[in-house]
């Protein structure tokens, strides 16, 4: 049994030709004179004999120290009868309640932590390869940009001396960029 629970101990007898009930644990004793109508206990309050059936012995809110052996010894005119229980009371285990509230107090911070960290390494990443395509190629954009000027002459046209001065030119800057001589 659990600290905390009750229990009802019975001797289990008819009762007929009972001259004397007694429960005893070690040093404590409950004795009840049928005839007399005495009773004598030095149980704790918590420990009580019912009024009506005194083969009866009830604990309520029991407690570690009530652990150990009861004895219920009924006198009767054949001589006296004996049974005896060994009461074990084991320390309550109290489960800690969760709640929701709790729950969403303890998951919060974690899961912004884990959002953080995840948007600090898309920044990182995307700074990192964003970085490394423009410096990847230097002479990319400059060359497109000539590519784009030598499509445009020859679509204007021009006089043939004109188109050869801007070939040279642009071959010329070509060269100097992939350091062709």
């Amino acid at each position: 049994m659990s600290e905390g629970d009750s229990v009802v101990l019975n001797c289990n007898t008819s009762g007929k030709n009972t001259t004397q009930i007694t429960w005893t644990k070690g040093r404590f004793k409950f004795a009840w004179a049928v005839q007399l109508q005495q009773n004598f206990s030095n149980f704790s309050d918590r420990v009580t004999i019912d009024p009506v059936n005194k083969t009866k012995l009830k604990i309520v809110s029991a407690q570690l120290d009530d652990s150990g052996l009861y004895t219920c010894e009924i006198t009767d005119n054949r001589g006296f009868n004996s049974i005896t229980w060994n009461l074990t009371v084991f320390k309550k285990v109290f489960k800690k309640e969760t709640s929701l509230l709790s729950n969403v107090v303890f998951i919060l911070p974690l899961a912004a932590g884990f959002l953080l960290c995840c948007i600090t390494a898309v920044i990182c990443l995307c700074r990192k390869y964003g970085t490394r395509t423009e410096n990847q190629n230097p002479f990319q954009d400059q060359f497109q940009s000539q590519t784009q000027e030598a499509v445009n002459m020859q679509l204007q046209g021009g006089t043939n001396h004109q188109r050869n001065k801007r070939r040279r030119e642009y071959m010329e800057r070509l060269n100097s960029i992939y350091d062709h001589s």
